[in-house]
Formats: structure tokens, sequence, C-alpha cells
């Protein structure tokens, strides 16, 4: 017994890997100087040099301060712009929507009790037709006076494209009032409505280098890839510059970290239509994601001729980091390709912070560790094939000594 006792202990010890400290500072190899003025959470945004040099998981970020103490920080999670929503109402309920259908029109209305301020009206129409509708936007305080705010069109073709939403001037009525027009057409069915506030500058995109690596038509279709220069941006949309008129695609986007293996961010409609009474372009694709370098984008043409695309802009920000500071000077670490994701506090309740109110803060110039050394993998993985033969030794050992046990009880 105390042979497989003294044998259990070496198979213990040849199974425990060595314990280190997760931060040490010649495992990095770049950082940043940081400055916080007010104690407490703010925002870090990160830049081109601290994605270009981080992993592709963030994992290795740390934030250190002066005195050699790890900061808890959270990466924000990326949303899109946000849309204010003042309610979306069902129209058999008259009590908060006036909702008249005429012989050729139909008129909804929408009493917001006080003046409130909106920019933005979304109808979930029922129509198995195509349509193309003039609709008339008014705002009213009284529901005598009406003012105009603006005058628009709805459409639909086929199942793809489709165009509801509404966008107007900011205004504060009371009343708000949507009469889609027939023209000697049966009215429109409305099954829903909602009436919103989007807000100009919600989140702060901008345009961003994105170098047009080659645009190749193939059987069908036509391929665009482009370089965004580093990994790691939240990209909200991209916009197509295209030459022509009159068309209508479906366009796939997908993102790569390598160049090489795509991932899909979905697809989306591009179409312009023009004609006498009716001029509409969309060449916007959402993408609302947090994409690596390089982006593809599949236009299918089907047996249309393939579009002229003389550029792409693509919008988006770097991620920010929520980050509990002391006041002080402080730094963040970044570039080490063996560090472990970590996991602090701040993760379970950052959803919970209203990240508007609070100060944003930028780091300053990139500063290279001259004392970067590459972490060194543990001596068990670095000799991995003489612990599995330990192990198995270890374990033909224990097998030999617990049949000798037995045979001598015998």
């Amino acid at each position: 017994m105390k042979h497989a006792r003294l044998l259990t202990l070496v198979f213990v010890l040849l199974l425990a890997l060595p314990a280190f400290a997760d931060f040490q500072v010649a495992q990095w190899q770049f950082n940043k100087p940081l400055s916080a003025s007010e104690e407490g959470l703010t925002l870090l945004q990160l830049d081109e040099e601290i994605l270009k040099h981080t992993r592709q998981d963030f994992a290795d970020i740390r934030i250190v301060s002066e005195q050699g103490q790890e900061l808890p920080y959270q990466i924000v999670p990326f949303t899109g712009g946000e849309i204010h929503g003042l309610g979306t109402y069902v129209l058999e309920n008259e009590g908060i929507i006036n909702h008249v259908t005429g012989k050729d029109f139909t008129s909804l209305t929408f009493n917001m009790s006080e003046p409130t301020v909106t920019n933005c009206i979304t109808l979930e129409i029922d129509s198995k037709d195509d349509y193309l509708r003039e609709v008339i936007i008014e705002g009213s305080t009284d529901n005598q006076n009406w003012s105009l705010i603006k005058k628009d069109k709805i459409f639909s073709v086929g199942s793809a494209i489709k165009d509801t939403e509404l966008l107007y001037p900011t205004v504060d009525f009371r009343l708000v009032r949507v009469t889609i027009q027939g023209k000697d057409e049966k009215p429109l069915v409305v099954n829903e409505a909602s009436i919103n506030l989007i807000p100009v500058a919600d989140q702060d995109f901008t345009s961003l280098p994105a170098t047009l690596l080659k645009t190749e038509q193939a059987a069908k279709r036509t391929l665009v890839d482009l370089d965004l220069a580093v990994k790691g941006y939240n990209l909200d949309h991209l916009e197509l510059q295209i030459e022509g008129r009159n068309y209508q695609r479906q366009v796939e986007a997908f993102h790569s970290f390598n160049g090489s293996d795509w991932i899909g961010l979905g697809s989306s409609s591009i179409y312009q239509h023009q004609w006498s009474e009716h001029q509409v372009t969309h060449t916007t694709i959402a993408l609302q994601q947090n994409c690596g370098r390089y982006l593809r984008l599949i236009i299918h043409n089907q047996d249309s001729p393939p579009l002229i695309i003389k550029g792409v802009a693509v919008w988006g920000q770097a991620p920010k980091l929520l980050v509990d500071l002391p006041t002080g000077k402080h730094r963040i670490w970044y570039g080490n390709p063996e560090a472990k994701m970590v996991n602090y506090d701040v993760q379970q309740f950052s959803h919970l912070v209203q990240k508007q109110d609070l100060p944003v803060i930028a780091p300053a110039e990139q500063q290279v560790n001259e004392n970067y050394k590459p972490q060194e993998k543990p001596w068990t993985e670095r000799n991995r094939w003489l612990l599995n033969a330990a192990i198995i030794s270890v374990a033909l050992l224990l097998g030999l000594i617990i049949i000798n046990n037995m045979k001598s009880k015998r």
C-alpha cells in the first residue's frame, strides 16, 4: 500500500501545472498611458494601434494602475444606433390611434396626450400586391389646425424590397397624422404603426479607411473585397457608390480575420428606381457587428449586366471599454499572444450602466516594452511527450501493484 500511495502522489504532481500570476510586465509588448481626472466608471476609447496589436478576442488587454494594481474592465457590447420608441400600436385600439379608411386613402392619427418629440414613423402594411403610394405627414396641437411636416412615399416590390419607414424633421406636436393616398386604388391595410425618436448622433460613427482590394465579375455575380487595415472595428453600415439607375439586386456580406475564412454578416437589397413619379436610392447595407479586417460583398446580378462599383464607404468606430478608474496615471497593456481571458465582476452588471452619461478618455502615444520577453510555455507543455510517457508508466505500475496485491491475498 505504501508503494501505491507514493505512486499516486507522483501521479498528482505530474498533473499539477505551474501557477503563474496573470500579469507580468515582460510578457506584454505594448502599452499606452492613461490619465483619469475623475474617479469612477469611465469609457476608454480604443484606437487603431491597439486594434492592430491586440488579440482577435481582446483577451490580452490589461489596465494597470501606477501602483501595479490590475483594474477591472468590460468591453462595451456593440448595439448600433438606438431608436427611442414611443409606442407600437395595434390599430383596433381606437383610444390610442384614430384609424380612418376611405375610398382611396388610409389615415392614422397618433395621439400622444402632450407635445412629444418625434422624427420617425414605421408602418406595418398587409398587402400581397406591389404598391407605391404618396404619404402626407401632418402635426397638430389641438386636432383642428394641422401643419404640413413632410410629403414622402412608401412602396413594396416583391418580397425583398419594402420601405414603410417615414423619416421627417424632428417636431414636438401632440398629434401626428399620416395619410396614405390611393389615387383611385384601393386603400392599404395598416396592421400596426409605431412612432419614434431616432437621435441624430446616438453613436459617434466615422468613415473608416477601407481599401478596395478587387472587384471581380463572375457568373451572374460581382465580388467586392475590402481591407480595413486592422481587425476589431465595430461596423455599423456601408454604402456602395454605384453608377447607373433602375436596378434592384440582392447582396450578401461577409467578414474575415485572415482574408480566406469568411463569416456571414447577412444579406440585404440595394436598389435604384427612377421615373417621372418616383425616385429612390438605397445602397446602404447594415452590418452592426464587430468585424475582422476584411469585408466581402457578393452582388447577385442574375441575368442583368454587372453594376459599376465606384467605391465603398464603411462607417463604424473602435470599441470602448467600461473601466472603474481611480484618479491618476494608469496604463493599458496589450500584445500578449498567450494571455488568458479575464473575468471581472464588472462584466456581471455593466449592462445596467447608463453609458451615455460617462466621461470618455483616449489613451496617449503607444510605447514599446523594451523588456518584452515572449511567455515561455510551461514545462509540461514543452515536454508533453515525456509527461504522457510518465502517466502511462505510473498507470501500468499501479495496475501491476493491484494485481500483485490481489494474488498475495489469495
